[in-house]
């Protein structure tokens, strides 16, 4: 029976480098270093590359591949006696409404100081609701419906988010973010 010595040297037969006998590893028929080996990949399944196309994520609650019309993510444009007014989304399997709103809100053309009151229609207990600005600024104040730590003056990529309490009636402030700079 054949031994390893513990010191002897040999060479690599894929890159021609002199390692220890002993930790040359056999693949493919031949001696080749440990960071020579040629591992297979985990799996089969593409990771993807030029030209391969996403299958997306799958939606287990439609048949169709078309965009329903309750998914939209419309721009509401705000005016400063309008204040913020939104319909709750509903479930299209079982008919309930959400507890989770987002809306894209954008002043109409003009930076706006919201002076309705409420400056956000009020909702149900526990709605959540998420505001982005794509557009001219719109201000919030505390007051008027809504509980903030501060006015939130918000400009294009700003993020508020909301939820609503019964107990208090008002909108109360759980977090604010930018998309490109800190608030």
């Amino acid at each position: 029976m054949a031994t390893k010595s513990r010191f002897k040297k040999r060479d690599s037969d894929r890159s021609g480098f002199t390692h220890l006998e002993r930790e040359l590893i056999r693949d493919e028929g031949v001696l080749v270093a440990p960071d020579e080996f040629d591992s297979p990949p985990p799996s089969k399944k593409s990771l993807g590359g030029e030209g391969d196309i996403s299958p997306g994520d799958t939606r287990v609650d439609s048949d169709t591949y078309t965009t329903p019309s309750d998914l939209d993510l419309p721009v509401y444009y705000i005016t400063a006696a309008g204040g913020i007014t939104f319909t709750e989304r509903v479930f299209r399997s079982s008919g309930e409404q959400t507890n989770y709103g987002y809306l894209r809100v954008a002043g109409s053309n003009n930076n706006v100081n919201i002076t309705a009151n409420p400056q956000v229609s009020a909702s149900r207990h526990g709605v959540q609701l998420t505001l982005e600005c794509v557009g001219s600024n719109i201000t919030l104040e505390n007051g008027s419906g809504l509980s903030m730590r501060s006015v939130f003056n918000m400009d294009s990529g700003a993020i508020l988010n909301l939820f609503y309490s019964e107990t208090t009636n008002l909108w109360q402030e759980t977090s604010r973010s930018h998309r490109t700079k800190v608030v």
